[in-house]
C-alpha cells in the first residue's frame, strides 16, 4: 500500500511537471503565431495534450482561454480587411474550443462598429479639408453642390458637436460676415442678404449674426 501510493504520488508530479511543460509550449506557440501551423508544433497541438492529460483542469482551462483569446484576435484582424476565407478559418477554429456563437457575433458587431468608427472619422477630415479649400477659394455659398456651406453641412450630419465641426464652423462664420459687409459696401443687398442666412442657418455668434442683419436693414 505504502509503495502504491508513493507511485501515485510519482505518477502525479509527473503529471504536473508535464502539464506545466505543456501549457507553457501553448503560451510560447502563441506569442509566436503558431496558432495552427505546423500540426504537431502549434498550440492548438499542445492545448490538445494538455486537455487529455488526467487533473488539472484549471491549468488546461486557462490555456484553452488564452487560445481561445488569440483566434478571436485573428478573427478581429480578418474581419477588420475583409478576409472572408481567413475569417471563417478563424471562427471554425475558436467553434472547436469551445467560442459560442454569441460571442462571435459579438465579435462581429464590435468589428463593425470600429470600422464604422474609423470610415466616420476619415470622412470628417475629408470633409473639413473641403470646408477650408472651399473658404480659402472664396466659395463660401456657390456653387450649391460643391461650396464650404455644403460640405460644413455634410461634416455635421457625422457629429455636430466634433471638435472638427466647430472649427470649421467658426472659420466658414467669419468668412461670411466679412463677404457679407463687402457686399453691403458695395451695395449688392442680395449677396448681402443670402451670407447673413449662411450665417444664421450655422447658429454661431448670433450676436454678430444680429448686427450685421441691422446693417443690411439699414
Amino acid at each position: 500500500e505504502g509503495r502504491a501510493r508513493w507511485q501515485a504520488e510519482v505518477d502525479r508530479r509527473q503529471t504536473d511537471e508535464r502539464a506545466g511543460q505543456l501549457a507553457d509550449l501553448v503560451t510560447q506557440r502563441i506569442r509566436q503565431g503558431r496558432l495552427l501551423e505546423p500540426a504537431n508544433d502549434s498550440a492548438r497541438h499542445y492545448l490538445g495534450q494538455l486537455r487529455r492529460l488526467p487533473g488539472d483542469a484549471q491549468r488546461a482551462e486557462a490555456a484553452t482561454t488564452e487560445l481561445q483569446q488569440a483566434y478571436l484576435g485573428k478573427l478581429r484582424e480578418a474581419l477588420a480587411k475583409s478576409q472572408r476565407s481567413e475569417a471563417e478559418r478563424w471562427k471554425t477554429a475558436a467553434r472547436g474550443l469551445g467560442v459560442t456563437a454569441t460571442e462571435l457575433a459579438a465579435v462581429q458587431r464590435d468589428v463593425t462598429a470600429r470600422t464604422a468608427v474609423s470610415e466616420s472619422k476619415q470622412e470628417g477630415t475629408r470633409l473639413a479639408q473641403l470646408v477650408q479649400e472651399r473658404i480659402a477659394d472664396g466659395r463660401l455659398l456657390q456653387p450649391a453642390s460643391d461650396s464650404a456651406l455644403f460640405h460644413l453641412n455634410a461634416l455635421r450630419s457625422l457629429d455636430p458637436a466634433a471638435s472638427i465641426v466647430v472649427t470649421s464652423e467658426r472659420a466658414l462664420m467669419g468668412k461670411l460676415l466679412e463677404q457679407g459687409r463687402f457686399a453691403l459696401a458695395e451695395q449688392r443687398l442680395d449677396d448681402a442678404r443670402s451670407h447673413a442666412a449662411a450665417a444664421r442657418q450655422l447658429g454661431v455668434e448670433p450676436d454678430a449674426v444680429a448686427a450685421f442683419e441691422r446693417d443690411i436693414a439699414s
